[in-house]
């Protein structure tokens, strides 16, 4: 079985509350203006996914506001990752919503490649 290593967008974290910043280009993907409120979920795999908030409300969703493209990562999980200011995260586009992933994500397909849309 082959390995696939994602590497997603890399973006600095910033040291005013581990912030990070989503390009224009991507939250346009999901319909995210530069100010307003999103979902928030934790992943099984510890990542964090931002879903618009017009999404299904679910109760392992919670609101966060994100102000000029700024969206703060929460303490908790950026302890937990280890992650230090001005190191990077990755966001991964996927049909659900934008994942943050502390480093890049590895995907054990079968030999042949996948099709990607």
């Amino acid at each position: 079985m082959d390995t696939i290593k994602i590497i997603g967008l890399p973006v600095p974290v910033s040291e005013r509350g581990h912030r990070i910043v989503i390009d224009e280009n991507i939250r346009r993907q999901y319909g995210i203006p530069e100010n307003c409120t999103v979902l928030m979920e934790h992943t099984a795999s510890d990542q964090i996914r931002i879903i618009p908030s017009n999404a299904k409300p679910a109760e392992n969703r919670i609101r966060k506001f994100i102000s000029a493209g700024r969206f703060n990562l929460p303490k908790e999980w950026v302890e937990a990752n280890h992650i230090k200011i001005g190191s990077f995260v990755h966001l991964v586009l996927t049909d659900i919503g934008i994942l943050v992933c502390p480093n890049s994500l590895c995907y054990h397909a079968p030999s042949e490649v996948p099709s990607w849309c």
